[in-house]
């Protein structure tokens, strides 16, 4: 017969049992989630390189990733056209003037990166499409020279431009001229012609230039006048002279900046009440009522000039009274901030004597110590 007491046991044996199960099922599966969310945190907090990214496929994580691939990549392309748009523009300069004539230059241009040189001759702003600079350039005195370059990469300096007629009036007209090593840092500007009766100095210098022509170190720029009108009048040649220099030297000369700028003349000496035959007149000078400079311009001004002297020991500092020209031309280039200088020699000496102080001067000049 059946005995219900172990049936009953039995039953409670199963519950048990059972129970147990249920339990250790649930903890197994708390744990995988545990474990599941664990590895899900980390793969976010640790940063994936570009490749694990493009290979990491989970779920519908591919879709994402294709996009962030051609993001990448499109991110990329644009770097390297920035780059690529990143363009300097060439430089281009005249690299030497040749005086062949009163009439006639010839001159030649160089540019920075071997790029192609464009110009014009007409006075008309030149293309890619005017003529293309293959040598030396023969330059009219009445013409106008334009020019600009074209790097490889496309980049286009800006156009430059020369003519030798700097400007003219009825009374006559100013020439400017290019002398020495053209990429020099250091320039020395020097006028002649302001007063037409003192020709031979003007004359001398000139010459020397062209003479040493290819073998000074730094730039030079020569303003020479030309007096075309009242020659024969002393007072009225002179201010022809003072009008033209003061009309087209003054605003020129600035984008030149010289280290050194020389107004040349000659001189009566005595008759002229003059305490030496061959000075220089320091006109960049603070103690000159009509210059408004500053202590270290007037510094600078007075240590140029006491190293020139050492070079020339035939040229005294001398500081009379002014005369007229300063007032037009030495006087507003020294209030331009530029040192300024009058080189006065006496009249009465011969070609041959001048010739040679024109050439001890520009020998000077192109050795003498600039620094500051």
């Amino acid at each position: 017969m059946f005995n219900k007491k172990y049936f009953i046991l039995i039953l409670i044996f199963l519950s048990l049992f059972c129970s147990i199960a249920s339990i250790s099922a649930a903890n197994t599966v708390l744990t995988d989630n545990s474990n599941n969310s664990i590895t899900n945190e980390s793969s976010l907090q640790l940063p994936l390189s570009f490749d694990e990214d493009i290979n990491q496929k989970v779920d519908n994580s591919s879709d994402t990733n294709d996009n962030v691939l051609a993001s990448n990549q499109n991110t990329v392309e644009k770097s390297k056209n920035s780059s690529a748009i990143i363009k300097k523009a060439p430089k281009v300069w005249i690299n030497k003037m040749i005086v062949k004539s009163d009439k006639k230059l010839v001159i030649k241009l160089k540019s920075d990166k071997k790029g192609k040189i464009y110009y014009s001759t007409n006075g008309k702003k030149p293309t890619v499409h005017s003529k293309k600079y293959t040598g030396p350039i023969t330059l009219a005195s009445n013409k106008v020279l334009k020019f600009f370059a074209v790097s490889k990469d496309g980049s286009k300096s800006k156009v430059h431009t020369y003519k030798r007629i700097l400007g003219k009036t009825s009374k006559g007209y100013v020439e400017k001229l290019y002398f020495g090593n053209m990429s020099s840092t250091k320039t020395i500007a020097l006028i002649v012609g302001v007063h037409v009766q003192e020709c031979e100095m003007h004359k001398s210098i000139y010459k020397s230039l062209i003479k040493k022509n290819n073998k000074l170190k730094r730039k030079y720029v020569l303003y020479y006048i030309h007096v075309t009108k009242d020659q024969n009048s002393y007072s009225k040649s002179r201010m022809n002279g003072q009008i033209l220099g003061n009309k087209f030297i003054i605003k020129d000369i600035a984008n030149e900046k010289p280290k050194i700028t020389t107004d040349i003349h000659e001189t009566s000496y005595k008759a002229s009440g003059y305490k030496y035959p061959r000075f220089i007149h320091m006109i960049s000078n603070k103690n000159i009522k009509t210059v408004k400079i500053s202590k270290n311009l007037h510094k600078k001004s007075s240590l140029y000039l006491k190293r020139l002297l050492k070079l020339t020991p035939h040229i005294k500092r001398y500081d009379p009274q002014l005369g007229s020209s300063p007032a037009y031309i030495t006087v507003p280039i020294a209030n331009k901030g530029l040192v300024s200088y009058i080189y006065e020699t006496e009249s009465d000496y011969s070609k041959t004597v001048k010739q040679t102080y024109a050439d001890k001067y520009i020998k000077a000049l192109d050795k003498v110590n600039l620094s500051f």
